[in-house]
């Protein structure tokens, strides 16, 4: 990457993500980044070079930085400041719980000192402790949750500022998925019950499965179907 060509953008952003795996979460990163591309923003995304996000990225023009994330090591933080002063950052939307430590306190070193966005897509409970609020409360200029509910929780749950939440439910590419150009491959008669999304432990696949006999019991008419893939194809 050479930073004499980058001069030419206004506003630069910067994601990090630590996870190496490919879900909801990674997509949805890229699908922000792809949005404020086009509205004329520079995004670049740090991530590690084992990670799913930094083989597609590039393949959708986005910038990538191979970043190793480290909490313990020092030199981490540092080598983040240095990215966020050599590329210019001004804003930092960290995501994962490693990528929000280094960047978020590596923000604050850094001679630009950009402000930080704190997006939590997990619905899962987050610690009480004072690490915890130290990350999300008093770090983060905005804390970002994919839902209402995820929303609710952090404020009366945590105890977060509920003036520095927002709720931002991911969206959908109308571009890619035009429901007037959807083909129905689903049957026509009866009623039809789905869940889409990565199989992992956590989605809770194995109650959609349970609940299929009892479903059938009082609705015989009706057709089940599990789209996705990921760590649990055989549930």
């Amino acid at each position: 990457m050479n930073p004499k060509s980058l001069s030419k953008f206004h506003l630069s952003i910067l994601h990090t993500e630590s996870s190496e795996g490919w879900g909801g979460q990674e997509i949805r990163i890229l699908l922000e980044s792809l949005g404020m591309i086009k509205r004329g923003y520079r995004v670049v995304i740090a991530a590690s070079s084992h990670s799913q996000i930094s083989a597609q990225a590039p393949r959708l023009g986005i910038e990538v930085v191979r970043f190793f994330f480290q909490k313990k090591n020092p030199l981490s933080f540092w080598k983040m400041a240095s990215l966020i002063d050599r590329e210019k950052i001004e804003i930092v939307n960290t995501h994962s719980t490693s990528d929000s430590w280094i960047p978020s306190l590596a923000a604050r070193l850094s001679r630009r000192k950009p402000p930080i966005i704190r997006t939590r897509h997990l619905p899962t409970p987050i610690s009480k402790s004072v690490w915890s609020r130290f990350i999300y409360n008093k770090l983060p200029a905005a804390i970002i949750t994919t839902g209402e509910e995820m929303k609710r929780r952090r404020i009366h749950y945590n105890r977060f500022n509920p003036a520095k939440i927002f709720s931002i439910p991911t969206g959908v590419d109308l571009d890619r998925f035009d429901p007037e150009r959807i083909k129905a491959v689903l049957k026509k008669n009866g009623f039809s019950v789905g869940m889409i999304g990565v199989l992992r432990s956590w989605k809770g696949h194995q109650y959609f499965v349970q609940a299929v006999p009892f479903i059938l019991k009082a609705i015989p008419n009706t057709s089940f179907n599990i789209i996705g893939d990921g760590p649990r194809c055989s549930i």
